[in-house]
């Protein structure tokens, strides 16, 4: 039960053989406890005789009304499921929500570094399947089937780098962070190579960095990369551990003070019009100044 959720509306949103087991099992409570009226009987119970006055004359109304609020919970919820259940939406019950961001900031940083260098001939991807990178071989049985295609079902690698005309599959790229040095993550890591150099696919692994140059890449990846770039450091993505990183990079203040009378600018947002909302700088001296100048939001590698 949900904690802004009534016990009626829990009853409802049950199964009808839930509240069904409640009124029958309450029943039993109440006449086996507290004086109540059945079949035109009052009973009195246990604590019938510790109960006197208003309280014990308004008992039988309280064992009523509960019958009452249970059947009609049954009736609801039997409702539900045979006229309503269609019309629920499926986002209602299914226990999921978005994850927001596809990319932890160090692989991010790592996919922003190597897009950079990457030969044209080769794209990467991320966040890929093990099981659409190998299978298994046809010529097992069907446990042996099952068992090996478990080992690799639920696990996924970091990045891939494909052919750009005919994406056959390249090379696997594993980012290892401080939780490779777990005893499982070991293990994992052990089983990836494994199951890899078995299927004579390639592996490269690099170590989370805050910067990657053009070398540590040209030394693992070879002609994936181009080999006329400069060094690729440049402005990278903090990355913390643990806790959240912001990954959003700081807008550029490339315009600091106003072109026309050396003052401070601001930046302001547009009110109305098509482009609501679009920032732009303005002058501290406005109205006497008017110097206006585009605001530069920061750019993703």
């Amino acid at each position: 039960m949900a904690k802004d959720e009534s016990l009626f509306e829990s009853l409802i949103k049950a199964p009808w053989w839930v509240s069904a087991t409640v009124l029958v099992l309450g029943n039993l409570f109440i006449r086996l406890i507290i004086p109540a009226w059945f079949s035109g009987g009052r009973t009195q119970g246990p604590l019938g005789p510790a109960i006197h006055g208003a309280f014990a004359q308004a008992m039988p109304l309280v064992a009523n009304l509960f019958s009452i609020v249970i059947v009609g919970a049954m009736i609801f919820s039997l409702i539900r499921e045979k006229f309503l259940h269609g019309q629920i939406s499926k986002s209602d019950v299914l226990p999921y929500k978005s994850r927001e961001i596809l990319f932890t900031p160090a692989e991010l940083n790592f996919l922003n570094t190597l897009e950079q260098s990457l030969n044209k001939n080769y794209r990467i991807y991320g966040k890929v399947r093990l099981c659409d990178i190998i299978e298994t071989k046809n010529n097992l049985d069907n446990k042996a089937f099952q068992r090996a295609f478990n080992r690799i079902s639920s696990k996924h690698v970091d990045f891939v780098i494909c052919n750009a005309r005919s994406l056959a599959i390249e090379m696997v790229i594993e980012l290892d962070d401080s939780t490779h040095k777990q005893s499982e993550r070991r293990a994992r890591d052990e089983f990836l190579d494994t199951a890899l150099g078995a299927a004579h696919v390639t592996i490269a692994r690099f170590p989370v960095k805050r910067a990657y140059t053009l070398r540590e890449l040209q030394a693992k990846l070879g002609d994936f990369v181009v080999s006329t770039q400069e060094p690729v450091e440049g402005k990278v993505v903090e990355v913390a551990e643990p806790g959240p990183v912001d990954a959003k990079p700081e807008p550029v203040k490339d315009i600091a003070r106003c072109t026309t009378c050396g003052s401070e600018m601001k930046v302001r947002e547009k009110k109305s019009g098509d482009e609501v909302g679009k920032k732009f700088w303005v002058c501290v001296q406005y109205p006497e100044c008017r110097t206006v100048e585009p605001y530069l939001e920061a750019k993703w590698f």
